[in-house]
């Protein structure tokens, strides 16, 4: 399908802009490999040598700034997680598990599309519980 707004100036820009475009996506993809293959070592080095602070982050001040940067940092994360399994367990060895514990209301998908056959909603409203969301993303896409 063609459309007749697409000038071949049109056209040459596109083509300009494509050929930009994954000229710096190769860049990105080259440097991040080269970041990765430098990231190992240097988080071995803080990991050993490093200065520790109250936070457990590591660091390495460097002999002078490099583009701004006077210190490389290993820095400490901590995430937590439930154990579902464990906290219920707690709870219910406490006597705490309705307090702990709340229930919570879902939409059951499958009870919608019975009421839907036996006619008790409408396809409206079902559209209207589930509205559609459309994203768009941009593939390149290699000669076959």
């Amino acid at each position: 399908m063609t459309n007749d707004n697409f000038t071949d100036a049109l056209q040459a820009e596109f083509q300009d802009r494509a050929r930009t475009y994954l000229t710096y996506r190769r860049q990105r993809d080259d440097m991040t490999r080269l970041m990765d293959r430098e990231k190992k070592p240097l988080m071995d080095v803080l990991a050993s040598f490093g200065t520790e602070d109250d936070k457990g982050h590591r660091r390495i001040k460097l002999d002078e700034p490099i583009h701004g940067i006077d210190a490389i940092v290993r820095q400490r994360k901590v995430a937590h997680s439930v154990d579902e399994t464990e906290a219920e367990a707690i709870a219910r060895a406490k006597g705490l598990y309705d307090r702990l514990f709340k229930s919570v209301m879902a939409l059951d998908e499958d009870a919608v599309m019975v009421a839907l056959r036996e006619g008790l909603l409408s396809e409206q409203e079902v559209d209207r519980m589930f509205p559609k969301k459309e994203s768009f993303a941009l593939v390149p896409e290699k000669a076959k």
